[in-house]
């Protein structure tokens, strides 16, 4: 606060003058002298001047009574910011006395008020004094008012800080009154990196006389322009310490993902993440964006995986079994499990534990060992959401096959709420092979299909969907049942997926085993169950597939091994009907064209294939094909074909692409990516689980799938989530 300055005015100072009473004739004397009381004021005007704000003031007014008797002043009154004391007084025949007056200017203007002096002077009751002053406004005389006063200069004791004064930067003074910061000269909001290094202070900025330039501004990446101050290299948009080779200023293939670059680490995604100019070639499966582990050392996570939208929310689950998860006492008493993993932005990160998965469902008791198989099913009940099927393996090896709604599973359902639950006999193992997505009827609703063990050999039951009650249903209820001779391991880990191999608009189910002996011993066989309006019905009773299936692409010869694995792929040409990939030793990969059903009986596979892939003598044979959705463009689903390295110890993926090719073509060239176990790692079997279809994960409309090596680390087992890249 100001101090108060106190002045005191004297009558001498003042504006002087005399107001007083005019005597009457009668009460004068021959020698002049009044009789009465009488007021004298010598002070016209009481003028304070320029005072300063808060500035206490004081002036003086003297007041006398020239007459003899007592002079009562009852009334001496002011207005604010004016003040005088005392408020009355008497005043004694030809005395003197002085009134105080003070002023305090609380407010910015010029006063003008009064003193009035009431009396008992009959001549003059009442005497006005006028009183003035006027604050302060623009102290240091540079014709700027004071901002308090209603002006604009900021500082009112500098001459050269106003308004009117070209701003001197980084100074520390606000020299024009602008109110910003004298050290953001651009009015970004942003103090320039030199006086202010700080951006969480709101310093940082790199180019002060721009501002467009601060930390946090749109950076246009490739313009060598450092518009948000982050000092990175303008070169590299990513942030990966590797400078775009597409712009001549590094080796980064592509500057838009920091994963990928010279140094980067190649995983099956359908992009050249070291930039070798080689795309997934001798992928490494730790380097996927997602993988999930077990939580403890023999759970054999991974044993079999699928993915599938679930809650229909647009984004993929992904689904992991672990048979041997939840042991007791020993690995053969598990309960198993199959834990859920949410797709879309919430995924869970990379290396979380199956058992604290989104969902996660156990086998009711010892044994069950659920998670040997799954599926996402196709829409059994015909409620508009994917189901998911479950295998567990049971104390006494019948098998049992729970059907969930995808809509009970993502509110922590279990195989409790099984709308459906299939059961097989004393070591049939039904389920340990499960088709996915088949619509044979043409119904709207997916059908069930497992396959089992019958006596020695192979075979595989048929329940239609659209019943939401069935409840329990033995393998003796089931509408249909198929016996083939082989007895073979990928005729059930290589369970069909629905396809249109005949273009009728009818699903068909592909059934292939490459020991069977219908025509000779082990000569292999492919049936096609042919979807249609009438519905298969054996009664519960296995026939012989040869009864109801259409065998082709049979073997001719002792040991052939004719269909050892195949799958239905996607429309290769666009005719109508899907096309039929078929793995035989000794020979390769075929892809055989789809056809009307005519052409297809005892169809040779060799003379048949649009295209040939040979593998290698040192090459081991393939165990199980798979879609995977379209990874190259084209529209149509690739072919993820499993089997073990050349070791024959930690697994190998090879994708195919359903572009149209013909001839015989090397596998290591026709291949598109590749991916192999890892000795170093930890790798056992890689991709013994893989999911059957593939469906997006990320909601990037691109479809993903997911592998599994259940034999990581010792039996331990992981699970890998890879992102299509297209």
């Amino acid at each position: 606060m100001r101090a108060s300055i106190v002045v005191t005015f004297c009558l001498g100072a003042c504006t002087t003058g005399v107001v007083t009473n005019q005597p009457k004739d009668e009460t004068e004397t021959d020698t002049g002298v009044e009789l009465e009381a009488n007021l004298l004021v010598t002070t016209t005007e009481l003028a304070f001047g320029e005072i300063a704000y808060g500035d206490l003031i004081t002036g003086a007014v003297t007041v006398s009574n020239t007459g003899t008797e007592d002079l009562t002043l009852s009334s001496i009154l002011t207005d604010p910011p004016f003040e005088v004391t005392p408020s009355n007084l008497i005043i004694s025949g030809g005395a003197t006395s002085r009134l105080t007056v003070t002023v305090q200017a609380q407010s910015y203007e010029v006063f003008n008020k009064r003193l009035t002096i009431q009396s008992d002077d009959v001549d003059t009751p009442l005497v006005e004094i006028p009183l003035t002053a006027t604050t302060i406004s623009d102290a240091d005389g540079d014709g700027y008012i004071l901002e308090a006063a209603g002006g604009d200069d900021c500082d009112d004791t500098d001459a050269n800080v106003n308004p009117g004064v070209l701003e001197t930067w980084y100074d520390g003074v606000d020299g024009n009154c602008d109110g910003g910061s004298d050290y953001d000269q651009d009015g970004d909001g942003w103090e320039d990196e030199v006086s202010n290094p700080d951006v969480a202070t709101g310093g940082g900025d790199c180019q002060d006389s721009n501002p467009n330039f601060y930390p946090g501004a749109s950076d246009v990446p490739y313009d060598n322009m450092d518009t948000n101050c982050d000092d990175a290299n303008d070169w590299d948009a990513d942030g990966d310490s590797y400078a775009s080779l597409a712009y001549g200023r590094g080796t980064d293939c592509d500057d838009s993902d920091p994963a990928v670059n010279s140094a980067g680490f190649e995983t099956l995604n359908g992009g050249d993440d070291d930039c070798d100019g080689e795309v997934d070639n001798q992928a490494r499966p730790q380097y996927a964006p997602y993988v999930y582990e077990s939580d403890a050392s023999s759970d054999t996570t991974g044993y079999t995986v699928a993915v599938g939208d679930l809650d229909r929310d647009g984004y993929a689950e992904i689904v992991v079994g672990s048979p041997s998860a939840e042991a007791g006492s020993s690995v053969a008493q598990a309960r198993g499990s199959v834990a859920i993993f949410a797709g879309g932005p919430g995924i869970l990160p990379t290396g979380t534990a199956i058992d604290r998965a989104d969902w996660y469902i156990i086998g009711a008791s010892t044994s069950d060992r659920i998670g040997t198989t799954v599926t996402v099913l196709g829409d059994f009940e015909d409620d508009g959401y994917q189901d998911l099927a479950i295998y567990g393996q049971t104390s006494s090896y019948n098998g049992i096959v729970y059907i969930i709604s995808g809509e009970e599973v993502t509110r922590s359902g279990d195989t409790r709420d099984a709308m459906a639950t299939f059961t097989g006999n004393s070591s049939s193992y039904l389920g340990r092979g499960l088709i996915t997505n088949a619509d044979l009827d043409g119904d709207g609703a997916d059908e069930f299909g497992a396959a089992f063990a019958d006596g020695g050999a192979n075979a595989m039951a048929l329940h239609y969907g659209g019943n939401p009650a069935l409840g329990t249903v033995s393998l003796v209820g089931m509408d249909a049942a198929y016996r083939v001779t082989g007895a073979e391991l990928p005729f059930y880990r290589n369970a069909p997926v629905g396809a249109d191999l005949d273009g009728d608009g009818y699903d068909d189910l592909l059934l292939s085993d490459g020991t069977d002996d219908s025509v000779t011993s082990d000569a292999g066989a492919s049936w096609i169950l042919w979807g249609g309006p009438s519905r298969y019905d054996t009664g519960g009773i296995t026939a012989s597939i040869e009864v109801a299936a259409t065998r082709t692409l049979a073997g001719s010869s002792s040991s052939a091994w004719y269909s050892w694995t195949t799958q239905a792929g996607d429309d290769w040409d666009g005719d109508g009907d899907a096309e039929l990939w078929v793995y035989q030793p000794n020979t390769g990969l075929h892809v055989v064209e789809g056809r009307p059903r005519a052409e297809w009986p005892s169809l040779d596979t060799v003379s048949a294939a649009a295209v040939t892939y040979t593998w290698y003598s040192t090459s081991t044979d393939a165990d199980q094909i798979r879609q995977v959705g379209d990874w190259t463009g084209d529209g149509s689903t690739e072919m993820l074909v499993f089997s073990e390295d050349a070791s024959g110890e930690y697994g190998r993926l090879t994708l195919f692409s359903s572009e149209v090719q013909s001839g015989t073509i090397d596998e290591h060239d026709g291949l598109i990516g590749e991916m192999l176990g890892d000795e170093d790692y930890g790798s056992g079997n890689l991709g013994y689980g893989t999911a059957p279809l593939g469906a997006d994960i990320d909601g990037d409309g691109d479809s993903d799938t997911v592998i599994g090596d259940p034999d990581f680390d010792g039996g331990a087992g992981e699970a890998y989530v890879l992102l299509n890249k297209l």
